[in-house]
């Protein structure tokens, strides 16, 4: 697929010593991570064992307990907030689009916010639209679940980022919608995003991954 516009690409992406805490329950304990540009790696666990919550602290949406994030060795602390953002996509569990728009109309209002060209906004939203076979003009609220897991996607790979970050992003999907994503995995990859995927089941992931990690009470093992 023939995506316009430049890739962002950090050479590496860093977690040291990351922790977690609901209430008194420690999610994350003393996470380990080190992820490299081009590569994909595959995060799995049993349900409640901080898989989404350490996707949540990568992508900047949660802060952890103690530790550091590096970004392209740099930390959290020295990025403008707002550059590093736009570097980083997420799909996770609560895609939050507005119903009352179509698919096309919610990711141009996002794409706003990443891109200033509204041309380009609006060619890269039909480009990602086309390649899930999504309807560019049926209302949001309307799509069924398989659906509103696509438009996800859409948004998260829609900027290019440097750190592509899909948490159970397989599930709802049928067997095209699993074959469209691996096609943008792959793209990304080629062009050096750095992929963090979680899932259970590793099977759809087919030969993506360079790294397989297994987090279990609270700390990273490799697995691959």
């Amino acid at each position: 697929m023939n995506l316009s516009t430049e890739w962002n690409a950090f050479s590496s992406v860093k977690a040291i010593r990351l922790k977690k805490q609901y209430e008194e329950k420690f999610v994350l304990r003393q996470v380990d991570l080190t992820l490299e540009s081009s590569n994909c790696a595959l995060l799995m666990g049993k349900n409640g064992t901080g898989k989404s919550s350490l996707l949540r602290i990568l992508s900047l949406q949660e802060s952890a307990l103690g530790g550091e994030l590096l970004f392209n060795e740099i930390p959290l602390k020295n990025w403008k907030p707002s550059s590093l953002q736009k570097q980083i996509g997420f799909a996770g569990h609560f895609p939050g689009f507005h119903g009352e728009l179509s698919p096309l109309e919610n990711l141009q209002y996002f794409g706003r916010f990443y891109l200033s060209n509204v041309h380009l906004v609006e060619k890269r939203a039909h480009e990602l639209l086309s390649h899930f076979k999504i309807s560019h003009r049926e209302q949001t609220s309307q799509l069924s679940y398989g659906t509103l897991q696509k438009l996800s996607l859409c948004r998260a790979f829609f900027h290019k980022p440097s750190l592509l970050l899909l948490d159970e992003p397989y599930q709802g999907l049928d067997t095209d919608g699993i074959m469209q994503l691996n096609e943008l995995i792959q793209y990304a990859q080629s062009q050096g995003a750095i992929i963090l995927l979680v899932t259970h089941t590793p099977s759809l992931a087919q030969t993506l991954p360079n790294h397989v990690y297994m987090l279990q009470q609270g700390i990273i093992q490799s697995v691959l």
